[in-house]
């Protein structure tokens, strides 16, 4: 759900198990979506990323404002 943790103490997720999930983003949203998500860029707004609803959002919004 949006409130399952990504980052923190409270997340199951080891750090490879982190970052394989942002590359796997990374990558499927370039082939399926066309759209550029780079690992800097997670990186630099990690505290956007806590939880896959605030994923969500970064994303959404993020997508939004380059269709502008």
């Amino acid at each position: 759900g949006e409130a399952t943790p990504l980052v923190g103490e409270k997340s199951s997720l080891e750090s490879i198990d982190l970052v394989n999930l942002f590359v796997c983003l990374e990558e499927n949203l370039k082939k399926k979506m066309n759209y550029t998500l780079t690992f800097d860029e997670i990186l630099q707004n990690i505290e956007h990323l806590k939880t896959v609803g605030s994923l969500e959002l970064f994303l959404t919004t993020k997508f939004e404002n380059e269709k502008k």
